[in-house]
């Protein structure tokens, strides 16, 4: 199949950062690519992508797994065949597990460069960021824990250019996604609104497109589905 190519608007700053687990300035300083300019690891897309249809799943009453063994144990309970992908359950099926492939590649997000002349990259690439210093505070006292002052890099979210807008391409696999997959992906992708670290202080706000062409009436039916108060008695 064709890559489906996502647009991402972020709605206020955003600090995405590595994501490696690692203390210090790798966890603090926002990913940017050889150019300098900022991008959206494509490993922190899918995550968040695949927690937003985990939600949904859940309300559609297809339960995810603790565990891939734990699909996989009661797959064989009901006779199923391990090497069928269509025994598994749709979360496992579109994002896969360390032993089921992924019916889904995740690209990750660059801004749109084609429209930047090299004055306005070069501008962005140095105003593109700050650093901001927060701490935490005591329910105890009301006042600044001791030892928890810190600071992180955060991105602007709009320079007012058209081509500031990060787009990634997702890359199904033929013959391993079908309507419903693809309709449970997208409703994920609308539902998500939130990119990276500091979300209890506003940040990292973001708004995802999908292609227009996509926008059929079988997603529509997912959504309503979704969010309709008395869903458990459809």
């Amino acid at each position: 199949m064709e890559p489906i190519t996502i647009s991402i608007h972020f709605l206020s700053g955003y600090a995405v950062q590595s994501g490696y687990g690692l203390a210090g300035i790798l966890d603090n300083t926002i990913t940017k690519d050889d150019k300098g300019l900022p991008y959206i690891p494509g490993t922190t897309l899918k995550g968040v992508i695949r927690e937003a249809c985990e939600e949904i799943a859940l309300l559609k009453r297809h339960r995810p797994y603790e565990t891939v063994i734990e699909e996989m144990k009661n797959i064989t309970k009901n006779g199923g065949d391990l090497k069928d992908p269509n025994v598994y359950g749709p979360i496992t099926r579109l994002f896969g597990t360390p032993f089921i492939p992924s019916a889904l590649e995740f690209h990750s997000a660059y801004l749109k460069k084609h429209g930047m002349d090299p004055a306005t990259r070069e501008f962005i690439r140095k105003s593109v960021s700050w650093n901001e210093s927060h701490t935490s505070i005591s329910y105890a006292t009301g006042t600044a824990k001791k030892d928890h002052l810190f600071s992180m890099e955060v991105a602007s979210p709009d320079f007012d250019h058209p081509d500031y807008i990060f787009c990634f391409d997702i890359v199904p696999a033929a013959g391993l996604v079908d309507n419903d997959l693809l309709s449970l992906l997208f409703c994920g992708i609308r539902l998500v609104d939130h990119i990276g670290s500091g979300k209890t202080r506003g940040k990292g706000l973001v708004k995802m497109e999908i292609p227009a062409k996509y926008a059929g009436k079988s997603i529509d039916d997912w959504i309503a589905i979704t969010f309709n108060p008395n869903w458990s008695e459809l």
